[in-house]
């Protein structure tokens, strides 16, 4: 459902973990998270997709911050993203 709105192709990392914001009903986000071990720990959004008519109204970011609270507070680990997209850089 969300592959044809995110500029990547479909394929996802092995081992992410898959998320589905819902309103009304309807699924209108999704977000996979990727722990990655290098030197030290840390959770990573690796795909975060905002379907058209719920982008621009805060969806986005409010799942990915809900994430990172999420994570952080039950892991105690980093979590991370890393995006170009102006509006979640703000």
């Amino acid at each position: 459902m969300f592959r044809n709105y995110h500029y990547l192709n479909g394929q996802l990392g092995a081992g992410v973990r898959c998320y589905t914001a819902i309103y009304n009903e309807k699924p209108v986000a999704f977000m996979a998270v990727a722990c990655i071990r290098m030197k030290t720990k840390y959770y990573r959004a690796s795909r975060l997709v905002v379907l058209p008519d719920y982008q621009g109204i805060g969806v986005g970011k409010r799942l990915l911050n809900f994430m990172a609270e999420l994570y952080t507070s039950q892991t105690k680990v980093p979590f991370y993203i890393l995006t170009s997209n102006r509006q979640i850089i703000r």
